[in-house]
């Protein structure tokens, strides 16, 4: 049936899928952009909602209410993480360029490089650090899967340095 609409709609447009062709693309980033003022659905709180509701009554996501406060702690962590990445990229990373160029061009591979919180994402659940500090820009470093692993939950800076260097980035990056 699946291979029969995509026939269809390659017939009809020459994309295997509406998604492909720019013109229903732009149709469907101006609709969303009219019913939910977001330019992709998933940016849209409501729609995160629903899609939360359900996949939660069709038991493939945990409820909320359900995890521990590690798990929420971490998932907000996750999402800063993802966030800094974003927007500094690697640029703040203190490395050479050959383990840059390493790691955009295996960066689907987990086997080689990894992306880690310098002050650990349990010590900061222990001692109550805001996921703001903990998912910065300045406790990451890009270090090999296996020296990832075997750290664990160990720390390779200090409290007071962790401080230090996202008060130094806050004010090198006017975000004061």
């Amino acid at each position: 049936c699946k291979e029969k609409s995509v026939n269809t709609c390659f017939k009809k447009t020459g994309y295997c899928y509406p998604s492909q062709n720019p013109e229903s693309r732009q149709k469907a980033i101006e609709t969303w952009i009219k019913n939910l003022g977001v330019v992709n659905p998933l940016q849209s709180n409501d729609v995160k909602n629903k899609v939360r509701l359900i996949c939660e009554i069709k038991g493939y996501w945990i409820p909320e209410k359900d995890k521990t406060a590690f798990e929420l702690y971490r998932k907000a962590i996750g999402y800063v993480t993802r966030i800094q990445l974003k927007i500094y990229g690697l640029k703040y990373l203190n490395h050479n360029t050959e383990l840059l160029e390493e790691l955009n061009k295996n960066r689907n591979r987990k086997d080689k490089f990894s992306i880690d919180h310098k002050f650990s994402v349990m010590e900061g659940f222990i001692n109550n650090i805001d996921p703001n500090i903990i998912g910065s820009i300045t406790n990451l470093q890009i270090i090999s899967l296996s020296e990832n692993s075997s750290k664990s939950i160990k720390c390779s800076i200090t409290f007071e340095q962790l401080i230090s260097d996202y008060e130094t980035f806050r004010i090198n990056e006017n975000l004061n």
